[in-house]
């Protein structure tokens, strides 16, 4: 490190000769010092250095990052490597930005990754933005990193899972030490927000890793460890869109942070806070940063979980509700509808019989009330083991894949006949099913009465990378989900 930090572009001697065929290049925001190598077969990660602490926080080369593609007659799958093959191979650096260019590589032909890095000195943060350019006929592109963040594992160090609400984590537990390899999709329950974090608790430092993307497009969040290995790394990859067609380049959709901070996960979610508060588009309305709409949500002491059982059900909710004191009670209310549960959807009226009456109830006793339903699947065989609309209506607005065939899923509910309930994943960019499920949210608020309407696996399942060009949508991954 002594020496990068000398010279801009160090190039390695041996045997007293200049050795032209790797290169070691610095760049610079602030505190955060990145170390890139250029070598005949491509481009690494060769170290990160804090300059706050004079402290390294990785110490051995590592690749920034890996492209997947199929080849279209066969679906033979190929996977290059930022540090491998990439003959035509370049590092740029002019001030705060720079350029990695890789290409030529033997595996895909005619490929082209460019990484453009801005630096911000004044808040230790660099971010990247991934341009793919390609002009093969015969693979297509289905997936991209954006850059790797690797460090070296030790007991001080934890990293920043994004499963559920957020776990953090020990880079060098036992567990880690047999390996590790997670890979979760964003949005999902596995991967809930955009950004990962790594922080020396013994040098109360953090590096947080996001990537800042507004609308945002599907991604899958990944931390790895290798058996014994000595790093680790985390990363986001992209699923590509147009992945039924050749020369399908494209740029990554928003940009990766890399920022040096002080602390550790609670800051590194502050960093990420700020960022989508001013930034992302499924934010909702704010004032003094509090939400503007369904306010009484804010008030609620206690949610009930409640499988309707029998017609009369709102009297023991209530003196449960009166039995925990001065409380406000909000119920989370299953099986309001005739079908059973995971069967028939999404035709869930007329709803049981005694439900109006029980919901006023509730509400008179100042409890609000908030029905399940699921915003993402229509039943093959949706009017018992009759196939009604399925066929006729749903299919062709469910998520395909390329070979045309629906995303379909089973759960442990069961058809009358025993078999396995089978449910089609709908294309949320149509028309039809957005229309369904505004209906149906109409109804079960405007109509019957509910205050407010839990739509399930939308933010929770895992997007599907329809296929479907007669969709509003291009193929594969993107935005539109």
């Amino acid at each position: 490190w002594k020496v990068s930090l000398r010279n801009f572009v160090y190039k390695f001697r041996i045997d007293g000769k200049e050795d032209t065929t790797m290169e070691l290049h610095l760049f610079r925001a602030g505190s955060l010092e990145i170390a890139l190598r250029k070598t005949e077969q491509g481009v690494s990660l060769s170290g990160i250095f804090d300059k706050k602490i004079s402290r390294g926080m990785l110490s051995q080369s590592a690749p920034l990052l890996t492209l997947t593609a199929e080849r279209l007659s066969d679906g033979e799958t190929v996977k290059v490597v930022s540090d491998d093959g990439f003959a035509d191979a370049s590092i740029v650096i002019n001030g705060n930005r720079g350029v990695i260019t890789l290409g030529g590589n033997e595996k895909l032909p005619g490929v082209t990754v460019t990484v453009l890095m801005q630096a911000q000195p004044e808040i230790s943060r660099v971010t990247f933005r991934t341009v793919l350019h390609s002009e093969n006929k015969e693979y297509t592109l289905t997936e991209c990193d954006h850059p790797m963040l690797w460090f070296d594992v030790k007991d001080s160090v934890k990293f920043l899972s994004p499963y559920g609400c957020g776990e953090a984590m020990d880079s060098d537990s036992a567990m880690f030490g047999h390996g590790y390899r997670s890979a979760q999709d964003y949005p999902s329950y596995g991967a809930s927000f955009q950004y990962m974090a790594a922080w020396d608790e013994a040098k109360n430092r953090c590096l947080y890793y996001g990537i800042h993307d507004p609308v945002p497009a599907a991604k899958k969040f990944h931390f790895v460890r290798e058996v014994n290995a000595p790093t680790m790394h985390v990363k986001a990859s992209q699923p590509l869109t147009e992945i039924d067609k050749g020369c399908n380049g494209q740029t990554l959709f928003g940009e990766c942070v890399w920022q040096l901070t002080d602390g550790d996960w609670y800051d590194a979610t502050l960093l990420y806070r700020e960022w989508m508060e001013k930034n992302a588009l499924w934010m909702p309305a704010m004032e003094n940063g509090e939400r503007t709409d369904l306010s009484w949500l804010k008030d609620i002491d206690v949610w009930l979980l409640v499988h309707i059982d029998g017609e009369d059900f709102a009297d023991e909710i209530i003196q449960a509700a009166k039995d925990m004191g001065d409380v406000k009670v909000a119920v989370h209310l299953y099986l309001w509808h005739n079908a059973p549960f995971d069967n028939d959807y999404p035709h869930y009226f007329p709803e049981k019989p005694t439900v109006r009456r029980e919901l006023k109830k509730l509400q008179d006793a100042g409890i609000r009330v908030m029905p399940y339903i699921n915003g993402r699947l229509w039943d093959t065989h949706d009017k018992g083991t009759e196939d009604w609309q399925y066929s006729s209506v749903a299919y062709p607005k469910a998520c395909k894949g390329r070979d045309g065939k629906a995303f379909n899923e089973s759960y442990s509910s069961k058809e009358a006949n025993g078999e396995h309930v089978v449910l089609s994943v709908m294309c949320p960019s149509t028309a039809l099913w957005q229309e369904k499920v505004k209906s149906i949210v109409d109804k079960l608020v405007n109509d019957i009465g509910f205050d407010g309407v839990y739509m399930d696996q939308i933010a929770a399942a895992k997007p599907q990378l329809c296929c479907d060009r007669t969709h509003e949508h291009l193929p594969g991954g993107g935005t539109w989900w």
